[in-house]
């Protein structure tokens, strides 16, 4: 429960960062699931990196760096949620690694780190 002052307890914290380790470790795993994986559609932009490249669940592109990257955000995250000070600095640095990426994602710019450009731009 929140305390007064709005903050987690460390149990709380510990097992918030186990949860979202587990998120993104089982969403790393799923994308390399054929099963899961649907191929992208005819407008969809094209990669760097093609290998492993789809949608999963029809809603999330992905690609094997993509899940690579969940799977050792998720298992780093699963080691660190044992000591409450690495818990938190841990889901402080995964808010700040993924806050950038989604600001990154709003700027409209046609090819940022050499990576394809944004949708909707050609």
């Amino acid at each position: 429960m929140l305390t007064l002052t709005g903050r987690l307890s460390e149990r709380q914290r510990r097992t918030l960062t186990r949860s979202l380790s587990l998120v993104l470790l089982v969403l790393g795993v799923l994308g390399f699931s054929l099963f899961t994986i649907q191929p992208p559609p005819a407008g969809a932009p094209s990669l760097t990196i093609f290998a492993g490249y789809g949608y999963l669940f029809g809603a999330l592109p992905v690609n094997a760096l993509h899940s690579i990257l969940r799977i050792a955000l998720g298992a780093a995250g699963l080691v660190l949620a044992g000591n409450n000070v690495t818990a938190r600095l841990y889901s402080r640095g995964i808010a700040v690694f993924y806050g950038a990426f989604a600001i990154l994602g709003c700027i409209p710019i046609k090819s940022l780190f050499a990576c394809s450009s944004p949708r909707g731009m050609s």
